[in-house]
């Protein structure tokens, strides 16, 4: 979802003959291998080179809480700027529905391949996008009439260490009878 959204901001900007630049940086008070390095990406954006930033609040998110995220945004004021993915009060935001594609990753898994017992890695709890993933989990197991069984479950935090740690957990805990995995983001 988030990089078919990217490609429509760079399909629209190309459109429209203007240039953009993406600052990939790292997530603020992220412990994993050069993250906090990423961050100074961040220092170049500025009045003095941009004319306006997309950010992509909802991956701030992870480590900042709302108050933290707006704070963090407010650095660049007075540049235009618009939230993807949260809502941020002092900003115009754009939220995007992260449950339908939980949906339709977990219907053509039910309907295509056959799969009835799917364990769930979670994400951060704090992060709606996790919340999101994990509601719409919940909601297509009930719709299919599939019992949602809290030892599918496990907990991670959109690393890739907690992605094996939770296989490792679904594992020990003899739950070796699940026959999918979907977790609330690619790294895990």
């Amino acid at each position: 979802t988030e990089i078919n959204l990217w490609h429509g901001v760079a399909d629209r900007a190309q459109e429209r003959d203007v240039n953009l630049i993406c600052f990939s940086g790292g997530i603020p008070h992220w412990q994993q291998e050069y993250e906090s390095q990423k961050n100074i990406l961040f220092n170049i954006a500025g009045e003095q080179n941009v004319n306006g930033l997309l950010i992509w609040a909802n991956i701030f998110s992870h480590t900042l809480d709302p108050k933290g995220l707006e704070a963090f945004c407010q650095c660049y004021a007075p540049l235009p700027m618009i939230s993807m993915g949260m809502f941020i009060p002092s900003i115009p935001s754009i939220r995007i529905d992260m449950q339908e594609g939980m949906h339709k990753l977990l219907s053509h898994l039910i309907e295509w391949h056959g799969r009835r017992k799917i364990a769930f890695i979670r994400g951060i709890e704090v992060s709606q996008d996790a919340e999101d993933r994990y509601q719409a989990y919940c909601d297509t197991l009930i719709q299919y009439g599939l019992p949602i069984d809290p030892g599918l479950v496990a907990p991670g935090n959109f690393r890739r260490d907690s992605g094996k740690t939770a296989i490792q957990q679904l594992i020990d805990n003899h739950r070796t009878d699940f026959n999918a995995v979907v977790s609330a983001n690619d790294n895990m």
